[in-house]
């Protein structure tokens, strides 16, 4: 991921559904912030097997002083290969890959509240 300008970034990635894997080049920004409580995540992505486009409103409920419950609801529209195949897996796939974006994004959190 590379800053590619405010609350935009250039993202590559790697997507493994089934026999079918693709390297994806595309951008994810942020819109509609409202600081500290919700902001919408817009994603664009394109390889040969297709097309993806995103958008994930992510909620956060402080619950006091140091839990924040995380609340997320989006859509998602796929073209070409994707389309056809990924209807099948699409939903191991997006559960595969929150449950990794959630494992590191409480890494990052862990290790930067030690320094």
């Amino acid at each position: 991921m590379e800053e590619d300008g405010p609350d935009r970034y250039r993202i590559h990635s790697m997507v493994i559904m089934g026999p079918v894997n693709g390297l994806f080049d595309g951008h994810i920004s942020l819109k509609d912030t409202i600081p500290p409580k919700s902001f919408v995540l817009a994603m664009e992505q394109k390889s040969k097997m297709g097309n993806v486009t995103a958008e994930i409103t992510i909620q956060l409920d402080q619950n006091g002083s140091t839990d924040t419950t995380i609340r997320y609801a989006g859509e998602a529209r796929l073209s070409g290969l994707l389309s056809r195949m990924g209807q099948r897996v699409l939903g191991g796939v997006l559960n595969s890959l929150t449950k990794q974006f959630f494992a590191a994004f409480k890494q990052y959190l862990e290790s930067n509240n030690h320094h």
